[in-house]
């Protein structure tokens, strides 16, 4: 769910938090989690479903959660309207809110926030978050008022698309661990 590297914090998505920049309970296994014990929760829930032998059905509801749940750091959005995009004309059913996560990111103190919670050094670390939601017409320049934030995103299928989580998808369609990713920028 979440990489330390190199002073560095590494994660897809969001940390999920309220207006206030309070970090918001998930629950995972039956209890709530929070911040990096949230992330550390999932990544143990995932692993275990993933390595024990199917079990019950409602086990897998938290793999549908982590793509279209509230407060999912996966997620990041109060829903998931894609098929309303591709099938359904009127845009008002488009309308997808955002975790305030997006909007604080830019700022300084937000980000020394959340570098703090999961161990990193505010003064050196930066916030690599992959995939993060861009209106590329919006967007003036990446870093904004706080330095800290580094998003990565597709604007096109001729870039590279980097996807930054602890299991990274490459070019060839395996699964590689980042230890094993090397980041490179330009067109293929």
């Amino acid at each position: 769910m979440h990489l330390v590297r190199e002073g560095h914090l590494i994660f897809h998505g969001c940390v999920p938090v309220d207006e206030q920049a309070e970090f918001l309970p998930m629950a995972v296994a039956g209890r709530p989690y929070r911040g990096r014990a949230l992330f550390e929760a999932i990544e143990r829930e995932v692993y275990r479903l993933v390595e024990s032998p199917l079990g019950a059905p409602e086990e897998l509801d938290l793999f549908w959660y982590l793509w279209s749940g509230p407060q999912s750091p996966q997620s990041g959005k109060d829903r998931i309207t894609t098929f309303e995009r591709d099938l359904v004309a009127d845009p008002r059913t488009h309308h997808e809110t955002k975790n305030p996560y997006f909007r604080l990111i830019h700022e300084a103190w937000f980000c020394d926030e959340i570098l703090t919670e999961f161990g990193v050094d505010p003064a050196q670390g930066m916030i690599v978050n992959g995939y993060v939601p861009v209106r590329w017409k919006k967007v003036s320049r990446p870093s904004r008022r706080a330095a800290k934030p580094l998003r990565l995103t597709v604007r096109s299928p001729k870039l590279m698309a980097i996807t930054v989580s602890p299991w990274c998808w490459n070019r060839s369609a395996r699964y590689r661990h980042p230890s094993q990713v090397r980041i490179r920028a330009g067109r293929y």
